[in-house]
């Protein structure tokens, strides 16, 4: 546990981060903040890669303003003790109709200067800023009980809970993932799969409605205000780009029906350079229209056995679950998935909280 520090609220610094024209010193700063509070989550995983932490920071998010700010403690910027951010759709963004009022923010505090009045003096400039851009709502995750805590005195609702599970290889039973593999082949004999890294040409319009669709069906506790993201063709292969850029591989395998129609999917994504042993499980899912005949069991068994085949530096395969997502907590669950920790999420009507912050100052 790292001991306190006191910090005085007048004298930190707030800087904007502007990747051109950033100190000689700031990625060495920044990359020890980011791995301290790495190991506070994380104490027995290996730390990221550090050129991919810097590539992630620069190239944003697709369709979203990303707007970064780091916090010193004072005027000397010996040592960053705090990150935050906030988001929002561009107005070019394909989901910008539905997503325009809503916005995105995370906060990360270095454990030893929390509980002082900085995450409150942080938010409430995050929330100034995003009802000046026409904002009227906006989320964040947290997986610190600090964090919760915080988000319900001020008025945030919890729209989802999720936890990231986890399973080891060594622990996997392979005869329950070949009668998995073998069942699918029964119950839907005129299906195929069929995998890719790169979405082929003649596909990637309905892979990009499979993925929004597939993202529209995931439950939260708050089903009608719902973020969406939608997916477009030029919207996946800048992630494609981003992904090459950072060194990772995103291995998809999809299941086509017997007219062509693509059904479901499953993703995974690995680095050979970064944290080599974690295997990132993207989205997986099966088409409401076409469930009922274990496809999404075939479909990770299939994933499975493609990353003990061809991915021997894995250990262990991560995923993120809604906690009210019961068939795919109850496929994980069957795999040997443990959970791992808990996240949750809340969204703030910025009119109320506004005036809950105005009446705790």
């Amino acid at each position: 546990m790292s001991e306190k520090e006191k910090i005085d609220l007048t004298e930190i610094i707030i800087e904007h981060f502007d990747q051109d024209n950033l100190a000689e010193d700031f990625w060495e700063k920044y990359h020890a903040f980011n791995e301290k509070t790495h190991k506070e989550l994380f104490p027995n995983d290996s730390l990221p890669n550090r050129k991919v932490v810097e590539i992630n920071l620069v190239t944003g998010w697709p369709d979203y303003h990303v707007i970064r700010d780091f916090v010193y403690k004072d005027s000397s910027k010996k040592k960053i003790i705090a990150h935050s951010i906030y988001a929002i759709n561009r107005e070019d963004a394909p989901g910008y109709e539905n997503n325009k009022h809503n916005s995105f923010f995370y906060i990360l505090i270095d454990s030893r200067f929390r509980r002082q009045g900085l995450g409150k003096l942080l938010f409430k400039s995050i929330i100034g800023k995003v009802k000046e851009k026409g904002c009227k709502f906006t989320e964040t995750d947290t997986y610190y009980e600090s964090g919760k805590e915080f988000c319900k005195k001020i008025g945030g609702k919890l729209i989802n809970e999720h936890t990231e599970n986890r399973l080891q290889m060594e622990e996997i039973d392979w005869k329950v993932i070949n009668e998995w593999r073998n069942e699918g082949k029964e119950k839907a004999p005129m299906v195929v799969l069929e995998n890719f890294i790169i979405v082929p040409e003649k596909d990637i319009v309905e892979i990009c409605e499979l993925e929004t669709n597939l993202e529209r069906q995931i439950p939260t506790l708050d089903d009608k205000e719902k973020w969406t993201d939608i997916y477009t063709p030029e919207k996946k292969r800048k992630i494609e780009r981003n992904r090459q850029k950072q060194g990772y591989i995103n291995y998809t395998i999809i299941s086509r029906e017997y007219n062509g129609t693509i059904s479901g999917m499953t993703e995974i994504r690995y680095s050979r350079t970064d944290r080599p042993e974690r295997i990132n499980q993207g989205l997986t899912g099966v088409l409401e229209d076409f469930r009922g005949r274990d496809l999404g069991k075939w479909l990770k068994a299939e994933m499975l056995v493609y990353i003990e085949n061809h991915i021997p530096d894995a250990r262990f395969i991560v995923t993120s679950n809604s906690d009210h997502n019961a068939s795919m907590n109850s496929i994980n669950e069957r795999l040997g998935f443990k959970p791992f920790y808990n996240e949750s999420s809340y969204k703030f009507r910025l009119t109320t909280v506004i005036k809950r912050m105005n009446k705790m100052t």
